[in-house]
C-alpha cells in the first residue's frame, strides 16, 4: 500500500512540474527569466501600431497629403530606408493631382507596414515625410471591395492623372513670360528709334 501511495505521488509531482524545469541545468535562472518575459511580451511587440482608434474617416482624409485610387503594380526593397517601395498605377487622386503613376513606402507588415499585393486595386492614404510619402495599417487603406467603393464614394470626384492643372499653370506662366519679353523686346527697340531721332535734331 506504501508503494503505491509513493508511486502516486511521484506522478503527481511530475504531473505539477513547470516546463522550465526540463531545461538544461546549466541554463541559468537569469536565462529562464529572459525566456519567460520573451513568451509574455511577445504579442505586444508584434502589435507596433499603436494606431488613434478615435480617429474618424473625416480626419483621415483631410490630414493626408495625398490619396490614390490605382492598381498595385510593382514591389520593392528600399535600399536606404528599409521597408518597402510600393508602386500604383494612378486611376484617380485626391488633395492634390499626381502623375500616372505613384509610389508610397511602407514597412513590413509586421511592423505596422500595409499588406499590398501586385494586380490588386487599393484607396491608399499617404502621408508626405522627407520627400517621401509613407502609409501603414494606421490609414484607411484598402482594397476596392464593399468597404472601398463606400469610401471611394464618400471622396467624391478625384483629380485625374497627369496633373493638367499644373500643365495649364505652367502654359499660363510661359505665355506670361513670352509677353514680359516681347514688351521688354518693344521698349528696347523704341527707346533705341527715339534715342536716334534726338540724335539726329541735334546735327
Amino acid at each position: 500500500m506504501k508503494k503505491r501511495l509513493s508511486i502516486a505521488a511521484k506522478g503527481s509531482s511530475r504531473c505539477r512540474r513547470s516546463p522550465f524545469t526540463k531545461l538544461p541545468r546549466s541554463f541559468s535562472w537569469a536565462g529562464r527569466i529572459g525566456l519567460f518575459l520573451t513568451l509574455i511580451f511577445t504579442p505586444a511587440a508584434i502589435d507596433a501600431c499603436n494606431c488613434d482608434s478615435t480617429k474618424t474617416i473625416e480626419a483621415h482624409i483631410a490630414d493626408a497629403n495625398v490619396i490614390v485610387l490605382g492598381t498595385c503594380n510593382n514591389i520593392i526593397t528600399n535600399p536606404i530606408k528599409g521597408g518597402l517601395n510600393v508602386s500604383f498605377q494612378v486611376d484617380s487622386s485626391w488633395n492634390r493631382a499626381i502623375e500616372f503613376n505613384a509610389t508610397f513606402h511602407t514597412k513590413p507588415s509586421d511592423q505596422c507596414g500595409f499588406d499590398f499585393q501586385v494586380g490588386k486595386r487599393y484607396l491608399v492614404f499617404g502621408k508626405k515625410r522627407h520627400q517621401t510619402v509613407e502609409t501603414s495599417q494606421c490609414l484607411p487603406n484598402t482594397s476596392m471591395n464593399e468597404k472601398g467603393k463606400t469610401l471611394l464614394t464618400r471622396l467624391g470626384q478625384g483629380y485625374p492623372p497627369g496633373r493638367k492643372e499644373m500643365a495649364m499653370r505652367m502654359n499660363l506662366l510661359l505665355l506670361g513670360l513670352g509677353a514680359g519679353g516681347l514688351l521688354l523686346v518693344g521698349f528696347v527697340v523704341l527707346r533705341k528709334r527715339i534715342f536716334r531721332r534726338k540724335r539726329q535734331a541735334t546735327f
